[in-house]
């Protein structure tokens, strides 16, 4: 992903209008009360824009902003409020880029009020702020995001995208080619540089 900024990674749903109405404010506040770019993800449709676009926007961002709407009841024993499961998986994509890969991150959570608890977030010290309506959202987000700064592992502005593609594929013989891309955005040369591949 390019991007002259650093981004913020805003994790919505886009269900309902309410929802989408609310990913473009928290889009619109970053933009006005931080130095970051906020990074919205709609209308992606195939897995090129979902590994092009959603997972390097996660692996390249600075700080998520996680939304959790109703997204109807299970009954595991016992009714429980589902939220998104794409949410869902966002906030475990981000948790390991934060945990095991030991990147900084700025993170805030919302619920909609009455979300259970399930997955990944069981075990994630989250404590996602509960919400009822757009505006109780945001305005809890405001003095957040106004506070949040460049994570300190971020030194020098270069950016790293790794993708493969296939050059012989055939029953007895699988090659595949690895690309490792920096790109240095900022006004003074890269002298050294490595990339460790496990």
């Amino acid at each position: 992903m390019q991007s002259d900024k650093p981004i913020i990674f805003i994790s919505c749903g886009q269900s309902t209008e309410e929802e989408i109405k609310l990913g473009k404010a928290i889009q619109e506040l970053v933009r006005k009360t931080t130095a970051f770019k906020p990074y919205y993800a709609e209308y992606q449709t195939s897995l090129e824009g979902l590994s092009k676009n959603i997972f390097s926007a996660l692996y390249n961002c600075v700080g998520f902003i996680t939304v959790m709407h109703h997204r109807g009841t299970v009954n595991p024993p016992g009714d429980r409020v589902r939220a998104s499961v794409w949410v869902e998986q966002e906030i475990a994509i981000a948790a390991f880029i934060r945990e095991s890969l030991g990147k900084q991150l700025n993170v805030v959570a919302l619920a909609q009020k009455g979300i259970g608890l399930e997955g990944v977030r069981q075990q994630l010290l989250l404590n996602p702020k509960e919400f009822t309506s757009n505006e109780e959202a945001l305005e809890y987000l405001t003095p957040i995001l106004s506070g949040w700064k460049k994570p300190k592992d971020i030194t020098e502005p270069v950016d790293l995208s790794l993708k493969y593609e296939t050059s012989k594929y055939d029953q007895e013989r699988h090659d595949y080619k690895l690309i490792a891309m920096v790109t240095n955005r900022g006004n003074e040369r890269v002298q050294e540089y490595h990339v460790d591949v496990e």
